[in-house]
């Protein structure tokens, strides 16, 4: 039970670390200063592609160190304690240089610790595909909770700093820092059965298996996707609705998109937070998703939820289709990106299984996201105006630009539509195939 508890808290505190600033940084990013730091589309999408760039590198880095060298929860450890430091100086940055070195050396420390985690859960469970999601639901959980405490911290406007969001994420790395020093020992492999010590060598010829493969360039097209939910959701319930700009365009304005849902943005956490509300559901459920569907079925339901909801923010931009949209990402995340780490982990030998994690990871958080987050941005220019003057509005910051949210999230409406049809076909593992 202790073992358990710890695991659980482990994952807790890593995503509640992402959760506190992740959902809200496009609203601080791009808000007028000084609440915000005024930076434009392309300037977004540069920092949005830090973290996955930077799981390119480390991710394979630090799954050959778990797999052969060193113990993971010592690795953990340290990488979260130096992280809290750089999330501190982050909180502190009003230039884009500033902002994008220390947002660069968290990410450098930042991104392999999701696998790492991943490898060292699965690592102390009897049998991961009925356990994991128990406790992998901690992550959603923290993610959660941390975006709570943020935005009940704003509303109740105490102490309010502009960049709250990156001081809470430090003092959660600094605790879980700390708290890894407590997690049992994961030491690495004494020796790898095929021979190799690359690791991450071993881990790359999975990709012989057709299922393993299909999957992987699945995952890394779904999530070139990723960021626009992250990226634009906030934009998209902040941005005033139609009848607004009706009221306040001039006539020369009128028709070239921009409308939101008026949503104050003190409230953002709180809307954005009914994604991990089904996240929890889903992550619970899991296990028996996949033993009355199986892992292909399972995954796909993830990628089908993945389409519905970017095709929900195009063809029914209301408050409900919003929340109904925000609802799907516990599919998103749970069957698909949760399932397919399960499925790396049944099919990857016990001496590579960091590397394979790693692996799943670069190619879904690194190449595929690094991908999408320049893409996103590019994506925003192209659809934004830029009004002559600011136009004022009752409660919220000067309308300077409009971005057509439509014609944003139609990209990645198209693109998952493009994976959902895909995948039945390609993905060919059979009911029961890895019971």
């Amino acid at each position: 039970m202790r073992r358990f508890g710890l695991l659980f808290l482990l994952m807790f505190l890593e995503f509640a670390i992402w959760g506190a600033w992740l959902p809200v940084a496009q609203t601080y990013f791009q808000g007028q200063v000084p609440a915000g730091l005024g930076f434009n589309g392309t300037q977004l999408g540069i920092l949005f592609a830090l973290m996955p760039a930077c799981s390119i590198f480390m991710a394979p880095l630090f799954g050959q160190l778990a797999d052969r060298v060193f113990n993971s929860e010592r690795l953990l450890a340290t990488l979260h304690l130096l992280s809290a430091v750089t999330l501190f100086a982050m909180s502190r940055q009003t230039t884009f240089t500033g902002t994008l070195v220390c947002l660069l050396i968290h990410c450098l420390l930042f991104s392999p610790t999701v696998a790492l985690c991943t490898s060292v859960v699965m690592h102390h469970l009897d049998d991961p595909a009925t356990q994991f999601g128990n406790v992998r639901v901690a992550g959603t959980i923290g993610w959660m909770v941390s975006g709570w405490v943020l935005g009940f911290w704003r509303v109740s406007g105490r102490f309010q700093t502009p960049g709250d969001l990156f001081v809470m994420a430090s003092v959660l790395s600094l605790i879980l820092g700390i708290v890894c020093f407590f997690i049992p020992r994961t030491p690495p492999s004494k020796a790898a059965a095929d021979g190799d010590r690359f690791a991450f060598g071993a881990a790359l010829k999975l990709m012989n298996n057709t299922n393993f493969m299909m999957l992987m360039i699945i995952a890394f097209v779904i999530c070139t996707q990723f960021d626009f939910f992250y990226m634009f959701t906030p934009g998209f319930l902040t941005s005033p609705t139609q009848e607004t700009l009706s009221r306040i365009l001039p006539s020369s304005y009128q028709g070239v998109g921009g409308a939101g849902l008026g949503i104050l943005p003190q409230k953002v956490s709180f809307y954005m937070s009914f994604a991990q509300m089904s996240e929890v559901i889903l992550m619970l459920s899991l296990p028996f998703l996949i033993k009355r569907l199986g892992y292909k079925w399972t995954i796909y339901l993830g990628i089908l939820a993945w389409f519905l909801r970017f095709a929900i923010y195009v063809f029914f931009p209301t408050l409900l289709g919003a929340i109904i949209a925000i609802l799907l990402h516990g599919f998103c995340i749970a069957c698909f990106l949760i399932g397919g780490s399960i499925y790396v982990a049944k099919v990857a030998p016990d001496n590579i299984r960091a590397s394979a994690q790693a692996l799943y990871a670069i190619v879904t958080f690194g190449f595929g996201r690094v991908i999408g987050s320049i893409l996103g941005g590019q994506i925003e220019n192209m659809n934004t105006t830029v009004l002559p003057v600011r136009l004022p509005l009752p409660g919220m910051s000067d309308l300077e630009k409009l971005i057509n949210w439509q014609a944003v999230f139609a990209v990645p409406a198209g693109m998952t539509l493009v994976c959902a049809l895909a995948f039945p076909l390609l993905f060919r593992l059979k009911k029961g195939e890895l019971d």
